[in-house]
């Protein structure tokens, strides 16, 4: 008898974690669309498979043990074994939802929440069996299939609503659209519940009553129904989410300027595509498409992070102009952005973002007439891994990845998620007058590749991941002061293995690329469209003894790709070498599209070195001023300047103790910026020096005041992000 208890929860235990799986990644591809793999369905099958045969065991050990001995060979265990299981799903996932709303986030404040609410269940689960069990006449088989089919139900229902709520994207839809995904949870759910009792009924032959009665197939319509209802819910929820079209006033004619659209990939450094001579191969698309565009072999970007880079190519001014420095500031309304102007000049502005830095939040929606953030969706699953495991214990994440169950998405949404949201609209709008910003979040930390080719086989250890954690930001001078010399040693095959990952990253994004830019070709928009491909910052992998971005300004986190394609294939095959900077592309695009603009800007238009007039371009174009406010309170620098003229970079670093050291690169001769040349050339040390004061005194001159976003205002899920990706502590 008691094997026969064990095995009927070694099979409920199975049949569970595998209807689960089927039944979450059906849900995954109806509602939020999330990308599988094969490997990953496997892993993910093993995984579940094994978690709930050793929970189905526990609990069939449990009824064993909780039965009275008459009562061992006549008791049906199974659906309450299936209740038990999803009582323990509920535990499990409102575990990890309820403690960061209820208790502070201390040890006693968790213990506490997971004795009340596994309490809380327990006494829901008795109370659930009592209602389960009542009923004149209702025998124990018929209490069984209640038992099993009350727990599909509220399986369903949790995969329904969870599976929609934890991506804020998807769920940010249907709240848009007015459509509530509880209610057609519920639905789903209520029609599982009629399916599951008529199986049941047909099961179970010994049951009171005829099957041939019109009375015994209630539970088949009813689930059929609700069914119906639900399906018709969600078709109205797609329906209602699909983009519409631009009003006319936006039509375009030939008499109009083409359509701008404008390409950020974030963390993307030039040295890493093979377009820019990087031994790996990859951005094969790119550097195929490429032929057709003006490719820049030396632009670079404003700032090393986000929000300043950002803000100096939406308006034409160097960081210093505009007053975004650190991760509060928000883009002031004083200042005249690129979708503002073209916006007086006849075109629609759309914007989708997937970097939290370039969002509403901060006012980066200024001049758009639409601006869409997609916010990650977390992980693939739902029980593995979960924060409630992976937050404690990051080897798991680690595993995780191995096993294909973990994207980059987890923090940021996607090129696969922006890419279904921006095709259907160009689709509807392509032959509309339009400016069009998106930002992909590739490959930005952190480093878990959909596809790993470089990084196939690739290993990190517990020990490895705190390195990680502890070198982004930090100096490597400063892991030898915290005694983690041990770093130092595995330091160049661990980095090796991190830009394994990376690389892999911007292959994927260039598959995503190929995918946006053969849409690009179905709807003409090659010949009556100006392209931008380009890059808001590079990334650091110890080149000068840092991790990340956002701390320094050498070149592997300020020169990014740059290729402009413009219609019809006009400067096709022209590679510039010059000098350039983001900040010239506002200037370029009114330049080339004809519009008349007196907003003051930095940047000089990149047109006269497509039409061969070079030495106005250099008239026009200045000095390069770039600057970071580093925010991490760990490095004992708080900003770091640069200046640049010809071939010569002076980079400026104040440090916290009042203090600043000054270095020169010819950055000709030597790109990497290994030899400081400022004790070898005084003179032009003194003078790019003085030029870098001036520029400091006169942006200190203008009083920039920038209104701050108030921390308190951010969401707990955007915390933890913003958190994870290092932006905030």
């Amino acid at each position: 008898m008691f094997f026969r208890y064990i095995r009927i929860g070694f099979l409920c235990g199975l049949a569970y974690g595998v209807l689960f799986l089927l039944l979450e990644d059906t849900a995954s591809l109806a509602l939020t669309r999330t990308d599988f793999t094969s490997g990953q369905l496997f892993s993910s099958l093993i995984v579940y498979a094994s978690m709930f045969v050793i929970a189905g065991l526990f609990f069939g050990l449990l009824q064993f043990i909780f039965t009275k001995e008459r009562e061992r060979n006549i008791k049906p265990i199974s659906g309450r074994v299936f209740l038990l299981l999803t009582f323990l799903v509920l535990f499990y996932l409102g575990y990890g939802i309820i403690p960061s709303s209820v208790l502070p986030e201390s040890d006693k404040g968790k213990a506490l929440m997971f004795l009340a609410w596994g309490g809380a269940l327990l006494l829901i689960y008795w109370a659930a069996l009592k209602i389960l069990q009542r009923g004149k006449g209702i025998d124990l088989s018929t209490a069984n299939f209640r038992c099993a089919a009350a727990a599909w139900m509220i399986t369903v229902f949790l995969i329904i609503h969870l599976k929609i709520k934890f991506n804020p994207y998807i769920s940010d839809q249907y709240r848009a659209a007015g459509i509530g995904w509880f209610w057609m949870a519920l639905l789903f759910s209520m029609g599982i519940l009629g399916l599951v009792m008529w199986c049941g009924k047909k099961c179970r032959r010994s049951l009171p009553g005829s099957f041939k009665s019109r009375k015994d197939w209630r539970w088949l319509a009813i689930g059929l129904v609700f069914l119906a209802a639900g399906v018709g819910l969600w078709r109205m929820a797609v329906y209602k989410m699909t983009d519409v079209c631009i009003d006319g006033e936006y039509e375009r004619n030939t008499d109009k300027p083409p359509n701008i659209i404008f390409i950020v990939v974030d963390a993307l450094r030039a040295d890493h595509l093979s377009l820019y001579g990087y031994e790996r191969d990859t951005t094969p698309n790119i550097d195929a498409r490429s032929s057709d565009g003006v490719v820049f072999k030396n632009a670079w970007a404003a700032s090393s992070w986000t929000k300043p880079s950002a803000a100096s190519y939406l308006t034409g001014l160097f960081p210093g102009m505009h007053g975004i420095g650190d991760f509060f500031d928000m883009l002031s309304d004083e200042l005249e952005t690129m979708p503002e102007i073209l916006g007086i000049n006849g075109y629609y502005s759309k914007a989708i973002s997937t970097n939290h830095n370039v969002s509403a939040d901060y006012n980066y929606d200024q001049g758009f007439n639409d601006f869409k953030f997609i916010r990650g969706h977390d992980y693939k699953q739902l029980l593995f891994p979960h924060p409630l495991l992976a937050g404690r214990f990051p080897i798991l994440l680690e595993n995780a990845y191995r096993w294909g169950l973990v994207d980059g998405n987890i923090l940021y949404g996607d090129a696969s998620t922006l890419n279904r949201s921006v095709i259907p609209w160009l689709k509807l709008n392509h032959d509309k007058q339009f400016f069009l910003y998106l930002h992909y979040m590739e490959p930005h930390y952190p480093y878990y590749p959909i596809r790993p080719n470089y990084s196939k086989g690739s290993r990190l250890t517990l020990n490895d991941l705190r390195t990680i954690r502890d070198t982004r930001g930090a100096s490597l001078k400063d892991l030898e002061k915290r005694s983690l010399q041990a770093a130092n040693v595995r330091r160049k095959s661990l980095v090796q293995t991190v830009i394994n990952r990376y690389d892999d990253e911007i292959a994927e994004n260039d598959r995503r690329m190929e995918e946006l830019f053969e849409v690009f070709h179905e709807l003409n928009l090659w010949d009556k469209s100006v392209i931008i491909f380009t890059s808001d910052h590079g990334e650091e992998f110890f080149d000068h003894g840092m991790g990340d971005h956002g701390n320094t300004m050498y070149n592997e986190v300020i020169h990014i790709p740059l290729v402009i394609f413009f219609p019809q294939g006009e400067y096709a095959g022209a590679v510039i070498s010059e000098q350039v900077h983001l900040i010239d592309l506002m200037p370029t695009i009114f330049d080339y599209a004809g519009i008349f603009c007196q907003v003051p800007m930095n940047g000089a238009s990149l047109m006269p070195l497509l039409t061969g007039d070079e030495a106005r371009f250099i008239n026009n174009r200045g000095h390069y001023f770039g600057e970071v406010e580093v925010f991490r309170e760990e490095l004992p620098w708080e900003r770091v300047y640069a200046v640049s003229k010809d071939n010569f970079k002076l980079i400026k670093t104040l440090y916290k103790d009042a203090e600043y050291g000054i270095e020169l690169y010819n950055i000709e001769a030597d790109p990497c910026e290994k030899s400081n040349l400022a004790n070898s050339y005084p003179e032009l040390t003194e003078e790019l020096l003085s030029k870098l004061e001036a520029y400091i005194a006169y942006c200190d001159s203008l009083g920039i005041q920038s209104t701050e976003f108030d921390e308190a205002g951010l969401s707990e899920e955007n915390r933890k992000r913003l958190r994870a990706l290092g932006y905030i502590k």
